[in-house]
């Protein structure tokens, strides 16, 4: 369930960075109300995520939706700068994310679907409820 949280998190962290630019210095009122939301809800799902994931691991990939997301949401909504060195930018940090879970051997840097079932790298079921690996798994 900490991936599904992140995941949310990072959504709503391209919402609130959009909302930025919508609610124009704070001066329009339902944008900023919706910004604002967003931001709350954000580090909430942020929270609950990091209960359960190493926080570098969470952050860098809380950052890492938040910025791609926002970056290609400028593009498509603002008529953001397409440029070659721009787009290279978004697609490595991207990739450095991806990265992060095809190191094999280096804790949870593994397949964020295959924590999301709970199943540890040996096999055993993890439950997030009881903080660890249930007994007689």
């Amino acid at each position: 369930m900490a991936w599904v949280y992140l995941l949310l998190a990072g959504l709503l962290e391209v919402v609130w960075a959009i909302g930025l630019k919508y609610a124009e210095g704070w001066s329009r009122l339902y944008p900023s109300l919706l910004t604002v939301a967003a931001m709350i809800l954000s580090f909430i799902f942020l929270s609950l995520a990091l209960k359960t994931l190493p926080v570098g691991t969470g952050y860098a990939v809380w950052t890492g939706i938040g910025a791609a997301g926002t970056a290609i949401l400028g593009i498509v909504l603002f008529g953001e700068s397409r440029e070659v060195g721009r787009l290279v930018c978004i697609s490595i940090g991207r990739s450095k994310i991806r990265r992060a879970f095809q190191r094999p051997g280096k804790g949870w840097s593994r397949s964020p679907l295959r924590l999301m079932s709970g199943e540890c790298s040996d096999g055993r079921v993890h439950s997030e409820s009881s903080g660890g690996v249930l007994p007689g798994s």
